[in-house]
């Protein structure tokens, strides 16, 4: 989207420190900026989630 990290936590509505956490894969996002994402960012929300949903499913088999 070619947002600063400082436009994106506004965005999300984060901390601009929290938001650095989280683009750097430091930390995880909340269910709010999740939703957020998913409103304002993600082109299609649908695809988003399954493929989420898969790479959850793939970590819980290889965790077994």
């Amino acid at each position: 989207m070619k947002y600063t990290q400082s436009q994106m936590a506004a965005l999300l509505i984060m901390d601009d420190r929290s938001y650095a956490e989280l683009d750097h894969g430091n930390s995880c996002c909340s269910a709010l900026t999740l939703v957020l994402y998913l409103i304002y960012c993600c082109n299609d929300p649908m695809a988003f989630l399954e493929s989420l949903r898969k790479v959850l499913e793939a970590t819980e088999d290889d965790a077994a």
